[in-house]
């Protein structure tokens, strides 16, 4: 992207063996949608925190993502003894080229994956994983109003991915929504509310189960507050109802309404689950409750994967991921300034980007 506006350039590699490769402009947050692709394995690149993957029997089969050879990448330092000779800290790597695209790829055990490609500062990565951390003791500052905005998308940016990652884990493929009859509620008396409807729920089921809730100001009330629930288990309506007409004081109080997304396959309707309870997190409402606006049950999430790049521009980034090693996709999202890459494996999924 350039900095006028104007669209850039990504090229796309079709499946290895194949001379077809896409190339089409892009343009500022545009969402790309692509059909799914497969590729050989190819090179494994970079620090991997999971385990060692092997490569795959058959070569003409899909492979899980970034997933081949253990021909590994990494940046290129500065030798040892050019660091002695200009008095830097041998202690601390000191790259050749301080900035470099870092591949992070999150799967699911239900199965399909996220991969996010993002430009980091590996000096500075460097710097705060070998040196002595800083003191907790800080004097108290004013931040400016670009600081304040920086952090409130930071903060917007984690909770989405954390929704989303946690609807996508757990299967969640209904959506409950708790609605009140008052004029005006709070933060506090909606998560009270919840807490006592949840352990009433659990303890008319006989078990506990996984969920993700979000509070939602309404549309033409903004005073008025209603919650989404995103759940994975077949819950008794008349239950759901009698437990939350117990908490908000009468029948005529309040309400539960249940919607499933569609008859689609499981996989399906979890995605289209995950991103529509996730757009609810926005910059208003964190900036107007000024704390956590969503409770989510304790998942365990396979862990992250992180791979160097050899790729110094986006477009050969999305074209390295595909054709080397074997990425799939049929949903993705480039950043304005182009230093942003997220993708998503699961079929049938649509929508707009999780940022």
């Amino acid at each position: 992207m350039d900095e006028d506006g104007r669209a850039g350039k990504i090229v796309v590699a079709g499946p290895l063996g194949s001379a077809h490769a896409a190339s089409r402009s892009v343009g500022t947050g545009e969402v790309l949608e692509w059909p799914p692709v497969t590729c050989l394995a190819g090179p494994q690149i970079g620090i991997s925190n999971g385990p060692e993957p092997t490569r795959s029997g058959d070569a003409s089969e899909s492979v899980s993502p970034l997933q081949g050879d253990s021909d590994s990448y990494v940046p290129e330092v500065v030798p040892l003894d050019d660091l002695r000779r200009l008095g830097v800290p041998v202690n601390v790597p000191v790259y050749v080229e301080r900035h470099h695209f870092m591949a992070s790829v999150q799967a699911f055990s239900r199965g399909g994956y996220e991969v996010t490609a993002r430009l980091v500062d590996a000096q500075q990565m460097a710097e705060r994983r070998c040196l002595a951390p800083r003191p907790r003791f800080r004097l108290p500052r004013t931040l400016s109003a670009g600081e304040v905005e920086q952090n409130l998308f930071r903060a917007r940016r984690r909770a989405k991915r954390k929704v989303r990652h946690t609807c996508r884990e757990m299967g969640a493929d209904r959506l409950l929504t708790l609605t009140t009859r008052e004029q005006a509620s709070t933060p506090e008396s909606m998560l009270d509310r919840w807490q006592r409807w949840l352990s009433l729920v659990e303890r008319a089921a006989g078990r506990s189960f996984h969920y993700v809730a979000v509070l939602e100001p309404h549309p033409s009330n903004p005073a008025h507050l209603h919650l989404h629930v995103a759940v994975a288990v077949f819950l008794n309506v008349n239950i759901l109802r009698q437990c939350w007409w117990q908490v908000c004081g009468g029948r005529a109080m309040g309400n539960v309404h249940i919607k499933r997304f569609g008859d689609g396959k499981l996989e399906q309707r979890v995605a289209r689950i995950a991103a529509y309870i996730s757009k609810y997190l926005t910059k208003d409402t964190l900036v107007r409750f000024n704390k956590k606006t969503y409770w989510a049950s304790r998942v365990q999430l396979p862990e992250i994967r992180r791979y160097w790049l050899r790729a110094r521009e986006l477009g050969g980034v999305i074209e390295e991921l595909v054709r080397d090693f074997g990425v799939r996709f049929n949903r993705a999202f480039v950043s304005p300034d182009q230093t942003v890459f997220w993708a998503s494996m699961s079929p049938g999924e649509s929508g707009g980007p999780p940022f």
